[in-house]
């Protein structure tokens, strides 16, 4: 599996450079064949003179090339291009009557609303009997009312057009779309329902799960603090006050109100305590992947989301398979999955921030381990302080840079309210399962349970006002030239180099297979360096 952790980072860069300089598919393609070619020359050479550095190298380099080529040439493929049929060749022309799908579950404030819609059949209104089988998926804007569901079978008309960026707002709109593979928007348009209940059978049923799950919470769980665990356990912020949510911007502590890794590792735990007693080991852990498999659907599979759920899907399939956990092979694997399916996450803020977090994680928290400062204190108060420092150190500048904003009190409010996370979820879910069975006949049991998250939910709630009230909590930052970012992570990656053993240094790259996690480290870092070139530029 080592050369894995090399193909990986060369596949990143050679995404993130194929999206700024746009290289010819000639010569990718080209690149591709050398990188092959050399791999075949390597393999048949090594077999004969086998000395371990040159074979290392000799197969390392044209791996890598092969490796960025293809990393180029899909997120080539993953641009549609305008031919009769796709979408886009109809966008901005005249109008056209379009049937298909709704594909995705639909968003809803009081003045609008908006969904995914899967396109089947296209024709013009000048000519309706000229149809047109098309494939894409098109985001659709229009009114409130009447409200769209997953599966409803419409007829739309109106004008289909490229995505524009909204005037006076910063969110990138266009972008936001291509990441999730939609090239193609209409606004406004008239449309007719022809039919429910067309496909997506999951999607509607996990949608009835989700809302029946939120309906549940709020009901054993009142006020605000309802509203939280809502947040913490399915992704829907609708429920968090907005003075709620900037006390957990102004503090540094917004990720725990996100999907993240800390939610898998969790429902694994729960899953795996309470099945352990009573089953097999094996089938404990097949449970516990379907469980995060059903969980990472549930809750909307964002980026953030998937890559936890990928990590701990890793995790379990190495115990079924008798193997060891490697964190810096689970993470590259998951980012090398998620690319391979949508290049364009890389350019997903939750992504990048989950991914350099669980970076600081597994390259940065070792390090620190041998700091004389907290050597001896109890394990547990010192596993905490160095979880929140790692993330911490890699995330800081990244969210300043994308929020303009940075927290005083961070580490010491994530210290103080992060190990509230693991009590809210337990007793949530239990308040969940509990409502469910027996909440019609046995409410008592469940408002019992919904106390006790409350109990929790309400420290969580309380830290964090306390923090944020704080007059020196946060600040705001001016946009700044992101070459910062780049003389912080090149610095970053000269201290973690400067830890190792001298005489280890580059030998043990080379030598000792316990080299290869350092270099991949720094390998994923010049990833990230590369990126910030990009913006640079």
């Amino acid at each position: 599996m080592a050369p894995l952790l090399l193909v990986t980072p060369a596949w990143l860069v050679g995404v993130f450079l194929q999206g700024w300089l746009q290289f010819s598919p000639v010569w990718l393609w080209l690149g591709t064949v050398v990188g092959v070619g050399l791999l075949i020359f390597a393999f048949y050479y090594n077999r004969r003179y086998s000395h371990l550095p040159q074979e290392l190298l000799s197969t390392m380099l044209p791996l890598c090339l092969t490796a960025f080529c293809l990393g180029a040439l899909r997120l080539v493929s993953a641009t549609p291009s305008p031919e009769p049929g796709n979408l886009l060749y109809y966008a901005n022309q005249a109008e056209v009557k379009i049937v298909g799908v709704v594909s995705g579950d639909p968003i809803y404030t009081e003045r609008s609303g908006s969904y995914r819609f899967s396109v089947r059949e296209i024709y013009s209104t000048q000519n309706e009997t000229a149809t047109q089988s098309v494939s894409g998926d098109l985001f659709v804007r229009g009114p409130a009312h009447p409200r769209r569901s997953p599966g409803d079978l419409l007829e739309l008309v109106g004008k289909l057009e490229e995505p524009k960026e909204i005037s006076g707002d910063n969110f990138p709109y266009r972008d936001w779309l291509a990441r999730q593979g939609i090239f193609v928007s209409m606004s406004y348009p008239s449309s007719r329902l022809l039919a429910t209940e067309q496909d997506f059978f999951l999607l509607r049923w996990l949608a009835a799960i989700n809302q029946s799950a939120q309906e549940t919470i709020l009901k054993f769980v009142p006020d605000q603090e309802g509203g939280l665990l809502v947040g913490i356990l399915l992704g829907e912020r609708s429920g968090i006050s907005p003075e709620l949510n900037q006390a957990f911007r102004n503090t540094g502590t917004a990720h725990i109100v996100a999907i993240s890794g800390s939610n898998i590792t969790i429902t694994i735990g729960l899953v795996t305590f309470v099945l352990g007693r009573f089953c097999r080991k094996r089938l404990t852990l097949v449970v516990a992947l379907l469980v995060i498999a059903f969980y990472v659907i549930l809750v909307g599979a964002s980026p953030s989301v998937v890559r936890a759920g990928l990590m701990g899907a890793l995790t379990i399939g190495g115990l079924l398979l008798g193997r060891d956990y490697d964190g810096l092979l689970g993470l590259e694997t998951s980012a090398l999955l998620m690319t391979v399916y949508q290049p364009r996450v890389l350019w997903d803020i939750g992504f990048e921030l989950s991914f350099v977090a669980t970076l600081g994680l597994i390259i940065v928290a070792q390090p620190l381990q041998e700091w004389s400062l907290v050597k001896n204190w109890p394990p547990l108060l010192k596993e905490g302080l160095l979880i929140t420092i790692s993330a911490e150190i890699m995330t800081l500048p990244l969210a300043a840079f994308y929020f303009h904003q940075v927290s005083f009190v961070s580490l010491l409010s994530n210290v103080m309210a992060v190990p509230a996370l693991e009590a809210i979820m337990a007793t949530g879910l239990v308040a969940v399962a509990v409502g469910w069975l027996f909440g019609g006949w046995l409410p008592l049991l469940a408002v019992l349970f919904g106390y006790l998250a409350w109990i929790f939910l309400t420290y969580l709630i309380t830290a964090v006002e306390f923090f944020a009230a704080l007059p020196f909590a946060s600040t705001s930052l001016p946009a700044f030239h992101p070459l910062w970012l780049f003389y912080y992570y090149s610095l970053l990656s000269l201290f973690l180099w400067a830890r190792r053993d001298p005489q280890k240094r580059w030998r043990s790259l080379l030598l000792q297979g316990s080299g290869l996690p350092l270099l991949c480290g720094a390998m994923a870092l010049l990833a990230t360096l590369v990126w910030v070139a990009v913006l640079i530029l």
